[in-house]
């Protein structure tokens, strides 16, 4: 007996030693973030969170608030997407394969999304779209999933990129499809124009599991509406149209859901050519009504990096901003943009910045930096700039979260 008690006492202390050890590595701070410019109290009541898959049941994960940064290498993983609210969170599970923002929908009633779409074009019936649909109730925790067959009477397919957002408006799921056509590419892999391009809403029913056309609109040829600036607010389906053959001017063209109506903002986005093509060089976010747009170039100038920002009231429907140029002390070579939000008129950004390094038959990435920076919307000033060389960052997902919303 006495043996019996002594084998579960080891095992008790053993056990304990392994879960002592197990969190002083979760914890393990050898990461840390240097203060270029400025003092973390610039980051005021938001928080900045990076999170990185190690493995199978590993993620590693820091925090970066006025407070100071800390660093956990096994966190509860986040979903791999940039949207992040308290029923995201709570349902990460759920999100566990999606990687796209736009494909996910969020009620009082049930949160969901739509899984990969795959297209195919048939001469006799034009796209046909297939995806599933998976929906949980948030009362009684409910999954359901299936199938949906969509046919598109798009006359031609040919040459197109299509971009989807879905939306859960009155306990119905809408999904928009914007679909460009016969897109000509220059030898740089820039559009020069197009033959046409659509706007295609479906209403998908959760009982029936059937999706049916609900409204449609053609737009002329020249005007690309799958460039990437797309997404919902206040029941309205956004999609950014960029014209090719006239100014080259963008315009806001969206579908409300209260009035069942295609229109768009009347005041043109005129952001400038960019003199890099890299797909990490534009971001968009949405606070507060207000559409905010950025690029950086890298390019232009050797001292410093050059972020423009175009922003849109969408409530009054006017461009606030047009090009409005910040120069941030050059970081490195090229930076990327991977995370962006403007918040109480500070815009915070999460940038990943490298130096080129060129072969005979090769291209590859030194001197690899994460790094946070805050802006003065009204002055335009640098507020801050945190960095930390660590490579690993440069695959983790970001979130810029007022500390309210954690």
């Amino acid at each position: 007996m006495k043996k019996n008690l002594s084998k579960i006492t080891l095992g008790v202390v053993l056990s304990s030693f392994i879960l002592i050890g197990i969190i002083i590595a979760s914890n393990d701070t050898n990461m840390k973030i240097e203060d270029v410019k400025g003092n973390k109290s610039e980051l005021g009541d938001v928080s900045i969170i990076s999170q990185e898959g190690k493995g199978l049941y590993n993620t590693k994960e820091t925090v970066l608030s006025k407070d100071g940064f800390k660093v956990k290498k096994i966190a509860k993983g986040l979903p791999g997407v940039s949207k992040y609210s308290k029923n995201v969170v709570e349902n990460r599970n759920l999100f566990n394969s999606v990687h796209d923002s736009n494909l996910i929908y969020e009620d009082k009633e049930s949160i969901g999304y739509l899984g990969y779409i795959s297209t195919d074009y048939y001469a006799s019936e034009g796209a046909k779209f297939n995806t599933k649909i998976t929906d949980k109730n948030l009362k009684t925790n409910k999954i359901t999933e299936f199938d949906i067959d969509i046919i598109n009477s798009s006359e031609e397919y040919d040459n197109a990129r299509e971009c989807c957002l879905v939306i859960k408006y009155k306990n119905e799921i809408y999904l928009a499809i914007g679909i460009t056509n016969d897109i000509n590419y220059d030898k740089n892999g820039n559009i020069i124009d197009n033959r046409n391009s659509s706007i295609s809403i479906y209403k998908i029913g959760l009982e029936n599991q059937k999706a049916q056309l609900f409204d449609e609109i053609k737009i002329k040829e020249n005007v690309d509406i799958s460039n990437g600036v797309s997404f919902v607010n206040n029941n309205k389906i956004y999609f950014m149209a960029q014209t090719y053959k006239d100014s080259g001017e963008q315009y806001l063209v969206y579908y409300d859901l209260e009035n069942n109506k295609f229109d768009y903002i009347k005041d043109p986005v005129k952001i400038k050519e960019k003199n890099n093509s890299n797909d990490n060089d534009t971001a968009y976010s949405i606070d507060d009504n207000k559409l905010n747009i950025i690029y950086n170039d890298s390019t232009t100038d050797k001292k410093s990096t050059i972020i423009h920002q175009c922003s849109v009231d969408l409530e009054k429907e006017k461009v606030i901003e047009n090009d409005k140029v910040y120069k941030i002390d050059k970081i490195n070579e090229n930076s990327q943009i991977r995370g962006f939000r403007v918040l109480d008129n500070k815009i915070y950004l999460v940038l990943n910045s490298y130096k080129e390094e060129k072969g005979i038959s090769y291209i590859s990435q030194s001197e690899l930096s994460y790094n946070i920076v805050v802006l003065d919307e009204k002055t335009k000033k640098v507020l801050y700039i945190g960095q930390s060389k660590q490579e690993e960052s440069h695959s983790a997902t970001n979130y810029i979260v007022k500390n309210e919303e954690l």
